[in-house]
């Protein structure tokens, strides 16, 4: 559009700066219009070209484009901070949970260990029991004699 008024005023300007050279009287009437239609068609153009012009709302759709992508990745960060803190609870909590069975691992094994002693010491009471029992009934029956260290009372 802007090239057609150019145009049409590049024109205008010609057959005017034609008639200026034909008649001499015209002479500054022509120049005034040529000057004031190049400036007018100038100034036409250039508001054409300014009001055409969207550089400036492109850029401001594109922050505004940036800034919404900011804030989404803000979201996502919070939310993986979120998840982090979550799974480092989950960590803290399986640790914990890991202690407490050690615990209970080692208390199980001290009690089985307390059992099998205690286990050990009643055989070999039981052993020292049976052992006195036939030796007395061996000293009752005549088969061995007794001992000096053995009581005789005893029975």
């Amino acid at each position: 559009m802007a090239f057609a008024a150019y145009t049409s005023a590049l024109l205008v300007a010609a057959v005017f700066a034609w008639l200026a050279l034909q008649h001499s009287t015209v002479a500054g009437v022509a120049q005034l219009t040529v000057a004031l239609s190049g400036n007018g068609i100038g100034g036409f153009a250039l508001l054409l070209g300014i009001l055409r012009d969207d550089r400036a709302q492109k850029a401001v759709e594109r922050a505004a484009k940036a800034e919404e992508s900011a804030k989404q990745s803000e979201q996502k960060a919070a939310k993986a901070q979120q998840e982090i803190e979550q799974l480092r609870q989950q960590a803290e909590q399986f640790r914990q949970e890991a202690e407490q069975s050690q615990r209970q691992a080692e208390e199980a094994r001290q009690r089985t260990q307390r059992a099998e002693d205690e286990l050990e010491r009643v055989r070999a009471e039981r052993d020292q029991e049976l052992a006195a029992r036939i030796r007395r009934l061996e000293i009752a029956a005549g088969f061995a004699a007794p001992d000096a260290s053995d009581d005789a009372t005893e029975n």
